[in-house]
């Protein structure tokens, strides 16, 4: 068999190979950067989100959406409606109750951490 032959020149075409594999690797720029574009009005409404809201990468969100069929975003029931609904979100509490020796205690702890709504930006619609 040729490759059982000539075992030198087989093994050094497979360290070319390994070799020129490294250095094609070397030659590629490394890009970690992910960017999160999504298509269509969705992406288009996420950067307007972003830009108004002043969301930055990595904060830890929640998106609350308000509908209705009757009412617009100007109307002040609307506007009241939405306001109630996120002043019962922020007082929100999450209780733990633990008794140690005999004594009770009580660690509670905001459920949200913070809002903010079209309203608080005052940006137009």
């Amino acid at each position: 068999m040729w490759s059982a032959a000539r075992r030198r020149w087989v093994a050094l075409v497979w360290f070319l190979i390994v070799l020129g594999g490294f250095g094609a690797c070397q030659g590629v720029p490394v890009d970690t950067d992910i960017k999160l574009e999504g298509p269509g009005e969705a992406g288009e409404a996420f950067e307007l989100y972003k830009e108004r809201f002043s969301v930055e990468e990595g904060d830890i969100q929640e998106i609350v959406v308000f509908e209705s069929d009757s009412l617009r975003v100007d109307d002040p029931e609307y506007q009241a409606t939405v306001s109630r609904l996120m002043d019962e979100l922020r007082a929100l509490r999450a209780e733990e109750t633990e008794t140690v020796g005999g004594a009770r205690a009580v660690n509670s702890r905001r459920v949200v951490s913070g809002t903010t709504t079209h309203y608080d930006t005052g940006l137009p619609r």
